[in-house]
This record gives C-alpha cells, sequence and structure tokens, in this order.
C-alpha cells in the first residue's frame, strides 16, 4: 500500500485595516474615508528638523489594481500633488505624494534648514514611498505588486534622484522634463531678478530725471 502524505505550506494571511482604523497607525494624523477612496493624511520626521506632509490614497479592495503610483511635483513643490493623485484613484491605483518637507512655493525653506533640504532634495520621496506600501499593507493585507513613479520638472528630478539613490522603491519612473541641475536653475532664476531688477531702477532714475 502507498501512503501519499500531502503537507500544506503556511501561506501568511494579513488582517485588512478598515479607514476609520487607519487613523490608530503611526505617523497618520487623519484618516478620511471618501466616495472613492481612503485619504490617509502623515507626518514623516526622519531627522530632527524634518516635518514631511504627505498623503496615501487608497481606493476600495474590489477596485484596486494591486499597484502603487506616487505622483511628483514642480517647483519647490511645498503642497500634495491632488490632482495627479486624483487621476490614480480613478485608474485603480493606490496612490500617494508628498510636500517635500515644507509648506509654499518658495525656496526660503532652505534658509538654515539643511534637514528641509535633504527632505526636499530626495528624502521625502523615499520616505513617503516606504510608508505608501507599508500603510497599503495594512489597508488591503497585502503589498503592492508593482510600484512606479510618475513627474515632471521637479517631479523629474524626483525620480531619477529616486533611482540612482533608493533603485528598489519603484519598479518604473516616468520622468519628464528632469529639473536635474538644481544648481544652473537656480543661478539663472538669480539672473533673471538680478536683470528685473536693474530695469526697475533705471526707471525710478528716470522718473527722478523728470522730477
Amino acid at each position: 500500500m502507498r501512503l501519499i502524505l500531502f503537507l500544506a505550506l503556511a501561506v501568511p494571511v494579513f488582517a485588512q485595516t478598515p479607514c476609520a482604523d487607519m487613523g490608530r497607525l503611526p505617523n497618520v494624523t487623519a484618516a478620511i474615508p471618501t466616495a472613492s477612496h481612503c485619504r490617509v493624511s502623515i507626518i514623516l520626521r526622519p531627522a530632527a528638523d524634518s516635518e514631511i506632509k504627505s498623503e496615501v490614497w487608497l481606493p476600495p479592495a474590489s477596485e484596486w489594481n494591486g499597484k502603487l503610483l506616487m505622483e511628483g511635483g514642480g517647483g519647490f513643490v511645498g503642497n500634495i500633488n491632488a490632482e495627479g493623485m486624483t487621476h490614480a484613484v480613478h485608474d485603480g491605483n493606490a496612490t500617494a505624494s508628498t510636500d517635500t518637507g515644507h509648506t509654499g512655493s518658495s525656496g526660503r525653506f532652505a534658509l538654515g534648514h539643511p534637514d528641509k533640504i535633504t527632505d526636499f532634495a530626495y528624502r521625502a520621496v523615499h520616505e513617503t514611498a516606504a510608508e505608501a506600501k507599508a500603510l497599503i499593507a495594512a489597508y488591503y493585507g497585502r503589498g503592492p505588486r508593482l510600484s512606479y513613479w510618475e513627474g515632471c520638472s521637479t517631479g523629474g528630478r524626483q525620480g531619477l534622484m529616486s533611482a540612482q539613490r533608493y533603485p528598489e522603491d519603484f519598479d518604473g519612473i516616468i520622468a519628464g522634463a528632469q529639473a536635474y541641475n538644481q544648481i544652473y536653475i537656480s543661478a539663472w532664476r538669480m539672473r533673471l531678478l538680478h536683470r528685473s531688477a536693474k530695469r526697475a531702477r533705471s526707471r525710478l532714475r528716470g522718473l527722478e530725471a523728470r522730477l
């Protein structure tokens, strides 16, 4: 008589966390159910002077395609890319975005704040991507099978920086019109400001001459 043994492999089963309970997780400041997704707000502090505000939007499990699509910013960022996230959720993606550690479109945040410069340069994207994957696993009971980045201008630079520093963060990167030469771009802006100031002085001198 032949005895056949079937060995059942233990497959880990992860519990799903309802949207209302996501707010109890570390770093989460709010979890709000909406008509199309669970909107999770987080604050990350990887360094002493860091305060990275990010959001992760999670569509219903029945509509999720199993992917994470993270959206980049423009200029000095300073806000959540809600428009990009809206399109991402509409297509069935879990999505994330970050203000890169400061509020507003000015570069004044950088003065005297080296931690915030590092957050803007690359750390905020990496920290948000890692946190987004953890929140996805908590919400759906499994992590994303594929993770993508999408960005243009500063978002393009963010994508290139992620590929260079943290290649494990994303399986694919769409990096358009990359504003990668930040020193040159900043110098070009200063040159334009200098020209504008010179023109303004010339106009003032002309007015003074006529008075």
